[in-house]
């Protein structure tokens, strides 16, 4: 959908032919009419942890477009413009910009909440990366949860989701100090000229010259890396 495209980068032309021809909901793709902000507080919250979930279920799995502003036709395809104001729309941006900060753990890099004018309609598309830091977890009015998108709908992520997930994250950190390190370590050796592996991480040689690391950054690089 959009290429991954930011929000910015799509015309008000994709916008208006998306909302307009009866589009259907997808993986990467969700339709809101509002997001309500009443004065009833259970409602009110009730509209907020959805679209928290709705959020982080979409960073959980290969991200997408929530898009709010658009009315359902009844079978989850678009329906045209639902009739925002521009001040509700500006509400309802800076509303979910501040609430994914807050209750979204960890914070989603990357992530785009805009107020489009289209066609004299008001939308707030919000883009959500893929996420390299999932899974992210949603902790608001007593709840915790943990969702993932799936196909075009959202589901809570089951034990072993969540624990891959976490897994999978832990070795991509240590993958990417790993080849950091390396990369240091070839970028040293290419300024430095050919280095004695052997006898660089000998600690009874002290030599600091052009062909060998010192000692300290020899020793620093083997606890880290080796």
């Amino acid at each position: 959908m959009f290429e991954d495209r930011s929000i910015d980068q799509i015309s008000e032309a994709e916008w208006h032919e998306l909302i307009t021809t009866g589009t259907r909901e997808q993986q990467r793709l969700e339709f809101k009419a509002t997001l309500r902000l009443s004065v009833d507080k259970a409602l009110s919250d009730k509209e907020k942890l959805e679209m928290l979930l709705d959020v982080s279920s979409l960073a959980n799995a290969v991200g997408g477009y929530l898009v709010y502003g658009v009315k359902d036709d009844g079978n989850d395809r678009t329906g045209g413009y639902s009739g925002l104001t521009r001040d509700e729309a500006k509400r309802i941006e800076t509303t979910i910009d501040e609430l994914c900060v807050t209750y979204i753990t960890e914070r989603i890099e990357g992530l785009e909440v805009r107020f489009r004018e289209i066609e004299q309609h008001f939308l707030v598309i919000v883009k959500v990366p893929a996420s390299s830091k999932a899974p992210h977890m949603v902790t608001f009015s007593n709840v915790t949860s943990f969702y993932i998108r799936h196909d075009d709908h959202k589901r809570r992520m089951t034990i072993g989701e969540i624990r891959s997930a976490f897994n999978d994250d832990l070795f991509g950190r240590r993958l990417t100090r790993v080849e950091q390190g390396l990369s240091q370590i070839l970028d040293f050796m290419k300024s430095s000229g050919p280095v004695n592996l052997q006898e660089s991480f000998d600690d009874s040689s002290s030599a600091v010259d052009g062909n060998s690391l010192s000692r300290d950054r020899r020793k620093a690089v083997w606890e880290r890396y080796g």
